[in-house]
């Protein structure tokens, strides 16, 4: 019997949790820069270990491109949440570049809210790149109906 009551306990404390749960991750206002479409933002990272966060509005559907432009012998990568994430759109859009190459990620947004974009470099040249160093960025989004 107690081994019942047990796992009803475990079960309600489960759905609870759940219930509380925010109906979605991404939002502005966060702590995080945010973006705007069209224009070009800098910033610095260090080449491991450490990762940007950027917030950009999608007012309405439609193709959300980012853009990110790293130092050669950088790999960069964009890992894009869309709203809802992750009761309605639980999957994140990923892009990845080869060494030195800019990072394009091409998605379509089917609702408005905010999109959270984590940047990231992955891998680097330990021929030309310090590990010590922090190194620039670059990052734009545009959006088409």
């Amino acid at each position: 019997m107690g081994k019942y009551i047990r796992a009803l306990s475990i079960t309600a404390l489960m759905l609870i949790s759940l219930a509380t749960l925010p109906a979605a991750y991404c939002k502005g206002g966060d702590g995080d820069p945010e973006m705007e479409f069209g224009r070009t933002y800098e910033g610095w990272m260090f080449p491991m270990d450490e990762r940007n966060f950027w917030n950009l509005y999608v007012a309405e559907p439609g193709t959300v491109t980012i853009e990110m432009d790293v130092q050669p012998g950088i790999q960069g990568s964009i890992y894009l949440f869309g709203p809802g994430f992750p009761s309605t759109d639980p999957f994140p859009r990923e892009a990845y570049g080869s060494y030195g190459d800019d990072v394009i990620l091409t998605t379509y947004i089917s609702e408005p809210g905010w999109c959270d974009i984590t940047l990231e470099y992955l891998n680097i040249d330990y021929d030309i790149i310090d590990r010590e160093s922090q190194y620039l960025y670059t990052i734009k989004a545009t959006f088409s109906p």
